[in-house]
């Protein structure tokens, strides 16, 4: 791929992270006061004017918004009102618990859901697809919250077999990772079928097979390389969604990542963390979206070029 669609693409990327940090900003002094809510109800007047002072909340939003983005382009994110630290070192006290579990249960919902799809597009109509789409269907479809409690129930408190909260060993990962796995091991399984269906359907397949070509060499060196230029972009939409699709099921298994920790952080209005986390998620999608980009080019030449 040429150098410069890669620099526009990253002058977008720029300008994206730009709108979301403004965005961020002004919602989260929308939704309430932080020191109001840390002060509690029956603090004094001036000791609450003197913690906004203190923060920096009683200057006008304007200065404020500046001191903010000026901040983030010399790596400085502010300090968690409710803790004092630096939200930058809470943000990576916690962050490779998430990556733990992130690229984890990407790696079981690639795994699961790949060969499903392959497997149910190679056996369409048969009674294995239909198998295969319905469990995909209810995997996608089951809210991550409810998955994880079912989980909670059937593994830690009727077998025993696995805790059910922590992160205190190998096993306390299991639970999270089955339950954000399965959930997208359906989406992909889907998605993978529905690709491989349409290369089954093309020309060159229908002639492949009337050469005498085995099924597996087909499927392999002709129907896979090129269905995986749309899969590239249901796996680069997952990892991009590490942090934002984790924060549900960090809480139901009290694991301790950015996840929880953005819960935490919105009920108690710290900004300064809050901002954090809300701008690294959004960093992650924009470079998911870029490196999906760079791997249309690597994978179809014809895409080179736009």
């Amino acid at each position: 791929m040429k150098a410069h669609p890669i620099a526009a693409r990253a002058m977008r990327m720029g300008i994206t992270l730009l709108v979301v940090a403004v965005a961020v900003f002004f919602m989260v002094r929308l939704s309430g006061d932080p020191i109001t809510i840390m002060a509690g109800p029956d603090a004094d007047p001036l000791q609450i004017e003197r913690m906004r002072e203190r923060w920096g909340l009683d200057r006008p939003l304007h200065e404020q918004l500046v001191t903010f983005l000026g901040g983030i382009l010399q790596g400085e994110f502010g300090y968690s009102i409710a803790t004092g630290m630096p939200a930058g070192e809470l943000f990576l006290e916690r962050l490779p618990s998430t990556v733990i579990l992130g690229l984890s249960s990407l790696a079981l919902s690639i795994a699961i859901g790949l060969p499903l799809g392959i497997i149910a597009a190679l056996r369409h109509n048969s009674a294995l697809d239909r198998f295969v789409m319905s469990m995909s269907v209810m995997a996608f479809s089951m809210p991550n919250f409810f998955l994880g409690i079912l989980f909670i129930l059937f593994f830690s408190l009727h077998l025993r077999w696995l805790p059910s909260f922590g992160s205190g060993s190998f096993l306390h990962l299991i639970l999270p990772v089955m339950t954000l796995g399965l959930s997208s091991a359906g989406a992909i399984a889907r998605f993978a079928r529905s690709c491989m269906l349409d290369v089954l359907n093309q020309p060159y397949m229908l002639a492949a097979r009337a050469r005498g070509i085995r099924p597996q060499r087909r499927t392999i060196l002709h129907a896979l390389p090129n269905a995986s230029i749309p899969l590239v972009t249901i796996l680069g939409m997952r990892l991009g969604d590490l942090v934002a699709g984790a924060i549900i099921v960090e809480t139901v298994f009290a694991w301790p990542g950015i996840g929880r920790l953005l819960a935490e952080s919105v009920i108690r209005r710290d900004l300064a963390v809050v901002q954090i986390i809300v701008l690294a998620t959004a960093t992650t999608m924009v470079l998911a979206n870029l490196a999906v980009d760079i791997a249309y080019g690597w994978l179809d030449p014809r895409l080179r070029k736009s």
